[in-house]
C-alpha cells in the first residue's frame, strides 16, 4: 500500500509485515484504548465519557479511544501520560499508574496501530519516551482536553478544525500542554518530519484524529485484559514481527 512521497506532502507506507518494509525502515506503535473505569470518582472516569462523545468520528469496526499510548515494541508496556506524569502502562502491574489502576480492564477494548519510520527517528522516539519516563516531569492539562472538545464540535458544524501546520518545538516538554493523545502527537510531529505536516497542530490531536491519518495501519484488536494473548497469536501469524517483542513470551 502506498501513499504519495512527504516531498509531495504525503508518506510512504508499507503494510503491516515488517519484512515488506523497505531497507532502514522500522515500525513504531501506537494503542488505543476505550476505558471502562471502576466505581468510583477518578478524573479519567469523568473525561472519557466527555471524549468519547465528542470524538466518535470512527469507522463502523473501530473502538472509540479514550486514551492513546506509545511503543516502540509490541511489548506491553506502552508509554502514556495520564495526571500523575508519563508511565508504562503494565496491564497486569497497576501500582503507580492511575490509569491501569482505575480502570476495568475486562471491559476495557484497545486497539494497536503502527506507522513506519526509519532507523534514525525510531532511535530518537525510543529516547524521547523513556527520556520523558525517566528524566522529565510532565503536566497533564485536564483543561486542554476541554479545549479538543471544543474544537471536535467546531470541526462538526463546520467542517474545520484547529490541525492546522505550525512550527516543530524540541522535545522539551516541561512548555507543553499536553494529554494522552496530544503526548504522543508530539513526540511522532517532533520525531518524523517526514509526517509532521500531516500531524499541524498537535495540541488537538484527539485518540481518534491519531489513528486516522494515512501513515497509521490498524493490526489487532480485544480486550485491554487480554493484549498479551492478542498480540502473541498476531506474532505468530506474522513472525517478522518477532523482532519487537523483547519480554513476550512467545
Amino acid at each position: 500500500m502506498k501513499v504519495p512521497s512527504v516531498s509531495e506532502l504525503m508518506y510512504e507506507m508499507a503494510a503491516y509485515k515488517s519484512s515488506e518494509l523497505p531497507k532502514g525502515k522500522k515500525l513504531i506503535f501506537i494503542r488505543n484504548v476505550h476505558t471502562i473505569y471502576k466505581p468510583g470518582i477518578h478524573a479519567g472516569a469523568i473525561l472519557a465519557p466527555f471524549i468519547k462523545h465528542l470524538d466518535n468520528d470512527t469507522d463502523d469496526n473501530d473502538i472509540i479511544a479514550t486514551h492513546s499510548t506509545m511503543s516502540c515494541m509490541l511489548d506491553d508496556g506502552f508509554y502514556g501520560l495520564t495526571t500523575d506524569n508519563v508511565k508504562r502502562e503494565y496491564i497486569h502491574n497497576g501500582k503507580g499508574n492511575l490509569v491501569i489502576a482505575s480502570c476495568d480492564l475486562k471491559q476495557s477494548t484497545y486497539a494497536v496501530y503502527c506507522c513506519q519510520v526509519n532507523d534514525e527517528e525510531y532511535k530518537k522516539i525510543k529516547i524521547s519516551l523513556q527520556d520523558s519516563v525517566q528524566n522529565q516531569k510532565i503536566p497533564y492539562d485536564v483543561v486542554q482536553n476541554v479545549k479538543i472538545g471544543l474544537d471536535l464540535i467546531k470541526s462538526k458544524l463546520t467542517h474545520e478544525s484547529a490541525d492546522v501546520l505550525t512550527s516543530v518545538s524540541p522535545l522539551d516538554f516541561s512548555h507543553q500542554h499536553l494529554v494522552c493523545s496530544t503526548y504522543v502527537s508530539f513526540v511522532l510531529k517532533n520525531c518524523v518530519p517526514s509526517i509532521a505536516s500531516f500531524i499541524g497542530n498537535f495540541n488537538f490531536v484527539s485518540p481518534n484524529r491519531l489513528t486516522k491519518y494515512p501513515f497509521m495501519r490498524r493490526m489487532f484488536e480485544g480486550k485491554w485484559i487480554d493484549y498479551e494473548k492478542d498480540c502473541r497469536k498476531y506474532v505468530k501469524q506474522h513472525p517478522e514481527l518477532k523482532r519487537y517483542c523483547a519480554e513476550l513470551k512467545l
